[in-house]
Formats: C-alpha cells, sequence, structure tokens
C-alpha cells in the first residue's frame, strides 16, 4: 500500500509562548507526506496465515504552524526560525540514499538495507554456519583444564575436571537467527545472535559441559568494505582495514555439569578480555569472501561506501564495442 500528497490538520491551544502570549489557538498543516507500507501474507503448513517482511516508511516535507493570535515580530521570527530548523527534518529516513554527485563512476549499485538483511535471511537457509573457536590460541587456552597461577581457565570453573580428556576442549560457535544489518553514513552495524558450545571428550565421547548465548555487534566502516572489494586498481585499496566490536554480551548460560558458584561472571570476564582476537578472527573470516566474478562486463575498480540504509558499489568497466548491447 503506497499513499502520496494529502495532508493531515492538527488544532489545539498554547500557553505561554516565550512568556509573550498567554494564550491562543495552533493550528498546524502537514503535507506532501508519503507513506510506503509493504507486507507478505503467507501460509503455514498448520494452515495459518503468517505476516512477514513488514516494511514502512513515512516521510513528512512540509509542515506549516500557524499561531492566533500572532506573536510580536521579533519573537515570531525567532519561532518561524526554530519551526523552520524542524521542518528540514525528515521523520523517517528514505529507504534509498541516491547524490547528484554518484557520476565519478561508470556503473553504480544501490543495495538498500532491506534487500541486504533479506539477502543475509535467505543466506541463513542454506545451512548452518559455524566456526571452531578453539582454534584460536587465545580461546583454545581458555578451555584447558590445568590452569598456571597466571592464567584462568575453564579448569577452574568445573566442579571435577578429572573425567575428561587433557587438552581435548573445543569451543563452537554457531548462527542461532539470521544476522541483521543496519546501515548509516560511513559504517555498517551487523548484529549476530550466537549460540556457543563448550564441550570435552570423556571416555571417547564429546560430552557438552557448557552452552551460552552470544550477541555481537559488529562495526564494519567505509575502510574495510573497499579493502576487499578485490579492485584490479591497486591505487584505490586501503590496507590494515579491520572490523571493530563495539558490542559483546554473553546470556542464556546453560551448564550441563556441576560449576563453581559465580562463574558466569569470570567467563563473561574472560571472554570480554579476548575482545581483540575475536576481531581478528572476524577479520579473516570476511577476508575469505570472494567477489562474484564479473559476467556482464569486466570492471576494472570497484569502490564502495556505507550511507543510511544504502550500500553503494561503484565501479568503472572495460568499454568495448561489444558492450554497447548491453546498455541500450
Amino acid at each position: 500500500m503506497r499513499m502520496r500528497g494529502g495532508s493531515v490538520q492538527l488544532q489545539g491551544f498554547y500557553r505561554a509562548v516565550y512568556r509573550t502570549i498567554r494564550e491562543g489557538e495552533l493550528a498546524a498543516n502537514l503535507s506532501s507526506f508519503a507513506i510506503n507500507l509493504k507486507f507478505k501474507i503467507s501460509t503455514t503448513f498448520a494452515g495459518k496465515l503468517l505476516l512477514e517482511n513488514v516494511v514502512c516508511d513515512a516521510e513528512v516535507r512540509v509542515v506549516d504552524v500557524q499561531l492566533v493570535p500572532k506573536l510580536h515580530d521579533l519573537v515570531d521570527e525567532g519561532l518561524r526560525t526554530a519551526l523552520d530548523e524542524h521542518t528540514s527534518v525528515v521523520i523517517s529516513v528514505p529507504y534509498l540514499q541516491k547524490f547528484p554527485e554518484d557520476k565519478s563512476k561508470m556503473v553504480y549499485i544501490y543495495i538498500t538495507e532491506f534487500v541486504l538483511n533479506s539477502f543475509l535471511k535467505k543466506l541463513d537457509t542454506f545451512g548452518n554456519t559455524a566456526l571452531l573457536l578453539s582454534a584460536v590460541p587465545e580461546f583454545d587456552g581458555l578451555l584447558q583444564l590445568n590452569c598456571s597461577e597466571n592464567l584462568e581457565c575453564m579448569g577452574d570453573f568445573l566442579q571435577d575436571a578429572e573425567p575428561y580428556q587433557f587438552d581435548s576442549g573445543t569451543m563452537l560457535l554457531k548462527m542461532r537467527s539470521p544476522a541483521v544489518a543496519t546501515l548509516r553514513d560511513g559504517f555498517m552495524l551487523l548484529d549476530l545472535n550466537l549460540k556457543v558450545t563448550v564441550s570435552y571428550v570423556q571416555d571417547g565421547v564429546d560430552v557438552n559441559v557448557l552452552e551460552f548465548d552470544w550477541l555481537l555487534t559488529v562495526r564494519i566502516n567505509n575502510a574495510f568494505l573497499n579493502e576487499h572489494l578485490v579492485s584490479k586498481d591497486e591505487a584505490v585499496r586501503i590496507t590494515n582495514a579491520t572490523l571493530s566490536l563495539v558490542e559483546l554480551k554473553m546470556s542464556g548460560v546453560t551448564p550441563y555439569v556441576e560449576m563453581v558458584p559465580n562463574f558466569t561472571e569470570h567467563l563473561q570476564r574472560l571472554i570480554v578480555s579476548r575482545r581483540k582476537a575475536l576481531e581478528k578472527l572476524l577479520t579473516e573470516q570476511c577476508s575469505l569472501i570472494t567477489v562474484i566474478p564479473d559476467t556482464a562486463y569486466e570492471a576494472v575498480s570497484r569502490t564502495g561506501a556505507f550511507r543510511n540504509r544504502t550500500m553503494l558499489i561503484a565501479t568503472d568497466m572495460e568499454w568495448t564495442p561489444e558492450h554497447f548491447s548491453l546498455f541500450s
């Protein structure tokens, strides 16, 4: 459902405006607004209707406020200036950001926040994404059963570590739900809802001793995006671009064996202390992502940028007569 144009009128009263007018009437007209509502209704296997993929955007472009009786000229001008500032603020950010200066490259691809999240949701259905954290030395040290005096580890939290095979601990990370992206000017925030399982070998069998939920918020900036666009033009590449973790929360801790009291607080502290190692691991995993090969045309260089609710990828291309048919 889309709705454009129209007007809304608000009426009310004001009192003691700038200590000049004690009472009066207020009339506000909102016009040139746009409402964009999209939703999808599907049927489940049980025969029930399911409402999903709801997107609602709203924008008010003109706000006209009238005060009766009119204020003194100086006061009225100040109030008008303040109202003009509010009028210029977009209530709901447009779902696509295109700028007039997008002309330096030959091809521009605009990916909205909704489209990106739809892709991440579809990607989650292709299979279980798992990552072995215990392969990282910093987390492998956390799983040790024999702890040194200067290094805390899981052996300090287990009431009885004897049944488990030495140096057999594993920490497996899996996605609980699809990643959610939030696009802003200059960066993207990626929310990851994860489940972590800690296990040890007992009598030749892997035994789960602990599970917990992990909420990570990863910040990806323009520099990282450009670094990993694998551009053929080395001049646009930026080296040493990394991810950063802006939030790391642990919840839903479920022990399956006897633990020492208050072990959750200690475990949270030890995991947070390994933030840099986790950032490095996530950076390495993202570096393994390859760009889709060029099929329609051969790209010379790629640059990217994050904008409010929009990801932009711009490319140049090797122009040959065969390409005329692609853009006719």
